[in-house]
């Protein structure tokens, strides 16, 4: 499975930042939507990334479709997630339905830059990752090793919580 040409990954960035704008400035221009327009331009966006996954198909095959078409439905997956952990953190802190706005941008272009310094290194150069292997391995083992005490305490001490007893 190829993973591009310098030509394909310029054409991508390309596309993407003049999408990013697109969004930024329409949404700027239309203020407060409703529901239903929430739903086109998501339904819009769909579109889009499902035509992607077509270009990506007679680009470089199959192969890449597919794990193309199963990392956006991971990712969409995830969004709607984030959408309503957005939605209660800003219910709970009453935040103003502008500032939601200024929030929920800053935080996707953070969140974009920051995968792209994460997950760039990633394709070239395999420590990287190997070690973040390791740190993932290590952690979990740790977190087994603090389920296996709190669980043994509990058993000493029945009738209180973990809480109590870290």
């Amino acid at each position: 499975m190829s993973s591009g040409t310098l030509l394909d990954w310029f054409v991508f960035g390309c596309v993407v930042a003049g999408l990013l704008t697109l969004d930024l400035v329409v949404s700027a221009r239309r203020g407060d939507q409703s529901v239903r327009a929430a739903f086109v331009w998501s339904g819009v966006w769909i579109v889009i990334s499902a035509a992607f996954g077509g270009w990506n198909a007679a680009r470089l095959g199959t192969d890449a479709a597919f794990t193309y078409y199963t990392a956006y439905l991971l990712e969409k997956s995830l969004s709607v997630d984030n959408l309503l952990m957005f939605g209660l953190v800003f219910a709970q802190t009453g935040v103003s339905p502008k500032l939601q706005r200024k929030a929920l941008l800053w935080g996707v272009l953070g969140a974009l830059v920051m995968r792209a310094a994460l997950i760039a290194p990633l394709s070239e150069f395999h420590i990287i990752l190997d070690t973040r292997k390791a740190e993932s391995r290590m952690t979990c083992t740790d977190l087994w090793d603090l389920a296996s005490e709190l669980k043994r305490l509990g058993a000493a001490f029945p009738g209180k919580t973990a809480v109590e007893l870290g």
